[in-house]
């Protein structure tokens, strides 16, 4: 059996939904591509990242995120909130 095939049968879901459980970080560099991922993992699934220790930084410093069309309670879900609900899931 192919290793697909495992995780076809290991997968209760479709992937796509599967790929909601997914936490992700705002540094795409790109606000087209931010718009996306919010698309797809949902904006309660999104939090701040951060370049450390690498020298490819965005400049300023959450210059896409801020180029969002997201309310501010969305925005302040993004920037601290998210992060602590994970956290407590992770026993950080």
């Amino acid at each position: 059996m192919s290793s697909l095939a495992n995780v076809r049968i290991a997968l209760e879901t479709r992937p796509s939904v599967e790929a909601r459980r997914f936490f992700v970080d705002t540094l795409t560099f790109d606000a087209t591509n931010l718009e996306l991922i919010a698309k797809r993992f949902g904006t309660d699934h999104l939090m701040v990242g951060s370049d450390y220790p690498f020298g490819v930084m965005e400049d300023p410093p959450g210059q896409v995120l801020s180029e969002m069309p997201f309310d501010a309670k969305t925005m302040d879900d993004v920037r601290a909130l998210t992060y602590r609900r994970l956290a407590t899931r992770v026993g950080g």
